[in-house]
């Protein structure tokens, strides 16, 4: 999921029928931010204006990309100035900010100056500690996770905290699943041949293990060139968005992964992954808070 490129923007004459088509779908722009969660993962740091304002008319309200902790303080001031100024928020990825101490993790000296240098910004949504803690090279248990949290909101008592969590079997919930880690909870099961036994565990894990009250987004795949995996079909997002919001509505917060990529081609990359992207979100933005009628 961190495998990035900030390259590949989609030709000028597809972005020119893009506009007609929002136009005519009468999504407006309104510089307000919905209070649901639309999150867009992966937007690098030179995206266009013409891309911002396709995310935000198309519903995004946060966004996110996996390497602003790497850039220097003028492009991550920069970047957070040009959403603000577009109406979108921004989710910081600080995993990398971490460090793996005697079978711990803590914030590093460079993670705690970075939090404290950028949490004030008002474009800021949320940190990011962990990401698919299961994963060999960053696994984090549920108390490592519960640690981290309490240290970044020594230094951030206001900014919420994200985690994201892709567990699919028992083993994974009982020893990386703690809603004493965030205040935002991301899961995703990303699809193969579509939705399957990974997704269903996914959601009916959850929702056995889920005590408390707190924001909770599903992020769909939405991205194709994965090796070894069928691509999308020409409705798999919207088979995706079926499943996890009209069928299961385990949350009114929906996630796209991702809008550039690297090693994958994301939506902005894909005439087809866009234009079911503008499907999807479009409809989403136009339904009620308890979900279709």
């Amino acid at each position: 999921m961190t495998n990035v490129s900030d390259k590949f923007p989609l030709p000028i004459a597809v972005w020119i029928c893009i506009v007609f088509i929002l136009a005519n779908m009468g999504i407006a722009k309104t510089g307000e931010i919905d209070p649901r969660i639309c999150l867009m993962w992966q937007v690098p740091m030179d995206v266009s204006e013409l891309e911002m304002d396709r995310m935000k008319w198309a519903g995004v309200t946060v966004v996110h990309h996996f390497n602003i902790a790497r850039w220097n303080d003028a492009e991550i001031g920069d970047y957070l100035e040009k959403m603000r100024l577009c109406g979108l928020r921004v989710v910081i990825y600080v995993g990398e900010l971490l460090a793996h101490e005697d079978n711990e993790w803590r914030i590093s000296k460079r993670g705690r100056d970075f939090i404290e240098k950028w949490k004030n910004e008002p474009a800021l949504y949320a940190w990011h500690t962990f990401d698919e803690p299961i994963a060999a090279g960053r696994q984090a248990l549920w108390h490592q996770q519960e640690r981290v949290y309490r240290q970044l909101k020594s230094l951030d008592g206001l900014t919420p905290v994200m985690v994201s969590l892709n567990l699919t079997t028992r083993y994974h919930w009982e020893n990386f699943f703690s809603e004493e880690a965030f205040d935002i909870l991301d899961l995703h099961a990303y699809v193969n041949k579509g939705v399957g036994e990974r997704q269903e565990k996914l959601i009916s894990s959850f929702e056995d293990r889920r005590t408390g009250e707190y924001p909770v987004v599903v992020t769909l795949r939405a991205f194709n060139g994965w090796s070894g995996r069928d691509d999308l079909s020409k409705s798999g997002l919207r088979e995706q968005y079926n499943f996890f919001f009209m069928d299961r509505k385990t949350t009114r917060n929906v996630g796209f992964y991702g809008w550039r990529l690297g090693l994958y081609s994301g939506i902005s990359q894909s005439g087809n992954l866009l234009f079911q992207f503008l499907d999807v979100a479009h409809f989403h933005s136009m339904t009620p808070d308890d979900g279709p009628e």
